[in-house]
């Protein structure tokens, strides 16, 4: 009976150590999705604000392009002007 006893004992302290790492783990596992979760959240304002910045580069572009025309535009006006009062 004593032997059965000590069995009962230590499989007792096997479950309740056995229970005790289970739920460490669970807390465990329960931080990484959190920490899953908070980094798709991040990865998420990361793609709006390169999308956000792409478009930008975009209308850089655009005004830059604009911009280049009307000087060239303004240079051959102001050539026109010059050789107009040269000739007069």
């Amino acid at each position: 009976m004593v032997q059965v006893n000590e069995f009962t004992g230590s499989i007792t302290e096997a479950l309740e150590q056995q229970g005790s790492a289970t739920a460490e783990i669970s807390g465990s596992i329960q931080e990484v999705a959190s920490g899953t979760r908070e980094i798709t959240e991040n990865m998420t304002g990361v793609k709006a604000a390169v999308d956000e910045t792409t478009l930008s580069a975009g209308d850089v572009s655009r005004t830059s392009a604009e911009v280049a025309e009307n000087t060239r535009q303004l240079a051959q006006r102001i050539d026109g002007f010059l050789s107009n009062v040269a000739a007069a």
